[in-house]
């Protein structure tokens, strides 16, 4: 037993000279995934993180987000859409008004989004790493005109789509048939009739998600990760040359604070 004893301490010793001895920078890699906040605004910084996950492999659809509704009946409900654009009002999604998704924003239109994407870290030898942007916001129409350009821009199959089907709508036998039927005729008149065209459909159009709350996370397997909030205080209330230790002020009314992971 003394033998074994005298092993596991000769090993214990022989590990803690060789990560604090040989290399006594061991310990002094460790650091935080830090987030660039060159601007303080996080409309900005969601940009440039987008334009970075386009560009990573691992992100085969990086448009692709969580997208949280609130039920009739206070429950949460949550899907993945496409974001279809953005800009310096927010976010755009384009669906079915009559859709359950639609309902619940005519209901309560407080929305939830969230982006996940791999990120290639720009210093040193670090494996790829994770970023997630969570978003909170009021979810508003957009106008027709706007509507209308962006469904003029859309495929033959995406407006055949809108113009047949009534989204999460049930579907019988009968109706399967019938969907399929007016597709066919559809695609056939707009390949067949050079002045014909597809009319947006009156329950098809477009949201714009104002952000009030943006989250973004950052990590990698070997560092602490990092989290920023951004609230947005665009009310007369908020003094922002008093701010509580550790909110900072941002750009454009947001202020922001570092959250622990």
């Amino acid at each position: 037993m003394a033998i074994v004893c005298n092993f596991i301490l000769i090993g214990a010793a022989l590990l803690t000279f060789y990560f604090y001895g040989i290399y006594p920078q061991y310990q002094s890699q460790i650091d935080f995934e830090y987030i660039d906040l060159d601007k303080r605004d996080p409309m900005t910084l969601w940009e440039n993180w987008f334009k970075e996950a386009k560009i990573v492999p691992e992100n085969t659809m990086p448009q692709g987000m969580g997208f949280a509704t609130v039920r009739q009946d206070r429950h949460p409900a949550l899907r993945t859409l496409l974001m279809r654009g953005y800009d310096k009002r927010g976010f755009q999604i384009y669906t079915d008004y009559t859709s359950p998704k639609g309902h619940e924003i005519e209901s309560e239109n407080s929305v939830a989004l969230l982006f996940t994407w791999s990120f290639i870290p720009k210093h040193g030898h670090k494996p790829i790493g994770t970023r997630q942007v969570r978003v909170e916001g009021i979810a508003e129409k957009l106008s027709r005109i706007e509507n209308l350009k962006y469904f003029e821009q859309e495929s033959i199959d995406s407006k055949i789509r809108a113009a047949v089907q009534h989204q999460s709508a049930r579907i019988t036998p009968k109706r399967h048939e019938e969907i399929l039927e007016i597709a066919r005729n559809l695609y056939n008149r707009v390949h067949n009739e050079p002045e014909f065209r597809i009319e947006m459909p009156e329950k098809w159009g477009g949201y714009v998600i104002r952000p009030k709350l943006m989250e973004f996370f950052q990590a990698t397997p070997h560092a602490l990760a990092e989290r920023v909030r951004f609230q947005k205080r665009d009310n007369e209330d908020t003094d922002f040359e008093n701010l509580p230790e550790g909110v900072y002020a941002g750009a454009d009314d947001w202020v922001y604070e570092y959250l622990e992971f």
